[in-house]
C-alpha cells in the first residue's frame, strides 16, 4: 500500500547556485535526471527530497533504510492549500515495452544481450495528474537513477506535457546501458576513424569489445571475428526484418544477394553492392517521409535519423548516428591519396583501395543497413516483446 502524508509546502527543487548573506535570489532546478555515474552530486540529491520521504514515513510507518529502497515513487499534489505526498516503496509494477534484437518466442527469456532499444518503461497502476510533482527513484542491478519534475507544482503551474512511459524509457535505457551515452569525444573519433559504431544489432558484450578494442588501440583481428560470429548470429533475422519493411521492399533483392555474398566470403560483391545500395536506401526513406528539401548526402543523413533526435538517451544514439553517416559512410576521398577506405563516395568513385574490400567492411556495411532498419521501421512492424518487472 502506498504511503500518504502532507507536507507543509510543495518542492521547489534544488539550489544550483549559492546564496550568501543579503542575497534575494539563487537558481533551482526544478526538473532534473540524474544516475549513478553522477558521482556525488548524485548522493547529494538522494539525501535531499528521498531522504525527506522516507523521514516522513517513519513518523507513522516503518523505517525504511535508504540502502533497501529498490524502487520509490513520489507523487505529489498541491490543491491551493495543503501539498499531499503519495509515496510507493517497492511495491510497484514496472513493466518495459524493448525493441530486440532476434526472433523471441512467447515465454522465452530476454538477456541485456537481446535489447535493442527500450521504447518505454512503465509505472503499472498508478494514475499521475498533468497538475502533480514526481520524484522517481529506480535501480537497474547495482545502478540507480533519479528523476523529478516539480515544475507542475507552485510556483511555476506547468502541466506534465510529455509522455511519462516514453520518457522513463530513456532514462530506464540510460542507467542500463550508461557506458555507451558516457563514450568520450576521443573515443568517438577512434570509432569512426576506424570505422565502428555501437551498432544496436550486436550483443551488449560484443558492442562493449568494440569499445574496448578501439579504445586501448589493439590488435582487431580477434575483435573481427567475434563481430562476425555475432553478426552470423543473427544475419537470418535481418534477413526476414528488411522483407517487411516497406522502405526496404524496392531494394530486398539486392540485399538479400549481397548477404549472400557476404555468408560465401565474397566481401568484394558484398560491399561492391551494399555501399551504393545504402544511399539508395536513405534516398528512398527521404522520399517517404515527403522530406522536400534537396536529397543531398547531408540532408539523407539527418532525415535519416530526424524522428530520433529529440530523444537524447534513446539507444539507437541518432545524433552520433548521423554524425557517423555523414564523416564514415559518405566520407570524402582524396584522389592523390593511394590509401582510401570503403566508403560510399569512394566505392561508387572506383578509388578504394582494394585492400579495404574486406571482411570489416563487410560486416559493417551490412551493420549500416540494419541500423536503418531500426530507424525506418514502421511502428506496427517493430519487433517488441513486453518484459515485465514487479517489486518484492
Amino acid at each position: 500500500m502506498p504511503y500518504e502524508f502532507k507536507i507543509d509546502k510543495p518542492p521547489a527543487g534544488y539550489a544550483v547556485t549559492a546564496s550568501g548573506p543579503g542575497d534575494e535570489t539563487v537558481e533551482v532546478a526544478a526538473t532534473d535526471f540524474i544516475s549513478t555515474e553522477d558521482g556525488q552530486h548524485f548522493i547529494q540529491r538522494l539525501e535531499g527530497f528521498p531522504d525527506e520521504i522516507l523521514g516522513n514515513i517513519a513518523k507513522s510507518g516503518p523505517r525504511i533504510s535508504p540502502s533497501k529502497v529498490d524502487h520509490l515513487l513520489a507523487v505529489i499534489q498541491h490543491d491551493g492549500t495543503d501539498t499531499t505526498v503519495t509515496a510507493y516503496v517497492n511495491e510497484l509494477e514496472l513493466s518495459a515495452s524493448i525493441r530486440v534484437g532476434r526472433a523471441v518466442e512467447k515465454g522465452e527469456p530476454v538477456f541485456k544481450n537481446d535489447i535493442v532499444e527500450i521504447q518505454s518503461f512503465r509505472v503499472e497502476g498508478v494514475d499521475i495528474p498533468e497538475t502533480a510533482g514526481i520524484l522517481f527513484l529506480f535501480s537497474v542491478g547495482w545502478r540507480k537513477g533519479l528523476f523529478f519534475d516539480f515544475r507542475p507544482l507552485p510556483p511555476n503551474k506547468q502541466l506534465i506535457q510529455y509522455d511519462l512511459d516514453r520518457t522513463f524509457g530513456q532514462f530506464y535505457a540510460h542507467v542500463m546501458f550508461q557506458e555507451r551515452f558516457s563514450i568520450s569525444e576521443h573515443d568517438w573519433g577512434s570509432l569512426f576513424k576506424t570505422g565502428w559504431f555501437p551498432f544496436n544489432s550486436l550483443k551488449h558484450d560484443t558492442i562493449q569489445a568494440i569499445i574496448n578494442y578501439v579504445r586501448n588501440d589493439w590488435d582487431q583481428t580477434e575483435l573481427i571475428k567475434k563481430v562476425s560470429d555475432n553478426l552470423n548470429e543473427r544475419i537470418d533475422d535481418f534477413r526476414q526484418n528488411w522483407q517487411t519493411q516497406s522502405v526496404f521492399a524496392e531494394h530486398a533483392k539486392l540485399l538479400t544477394h549481397a548477404i549472400e555474398r557476404f555468408i560465401d566470403g565474397d566481401y568484394i560483391s558484398c560491399i561492391s553492392i551494399l555501399y551504393p545500395r545504402i544511399e539508395g536506401l536513405l534516398r528512398s526513406f527521404h522520399t517517404s517521409i515527403g522530406a522536400t528539401n534537396d536529397p543531398s548526402q547531408k540532408n539523407l543523413a539527418e532525415s535519416a535519423v530526424n524522428l530520433y533526435t529529440p530523444n537524447k538517451r534513446c539507444l539507437l544514439i541518432p545524433h552520433r548516428f548521423q554524425q557517423y553517416l555523414k564523416s564514415v559512410y559518405f566520407q570524402s576521398f582524396d584522389p592523390k591519396n593511394s590509401d582510401i577506405a570503403c566508403s560510399r563516395n569512394s566505392v561508387g568513385h572506383g578509388v578504394a583501395n582494394q585492400e579495404y574490400f574486406n571482411q570489416q567492411s563487410a560486416i559493417v556495411g551490412i551493420l549500416v543497413v540494419q541500423q536503418l532498419f531500426y530507424f525506418f521501421a514502421d511502428s506496427d512492424k517493430q519487433n517488441r516483446i513486453s518484459a515485465t518487472e514487479s517489486g518484492p
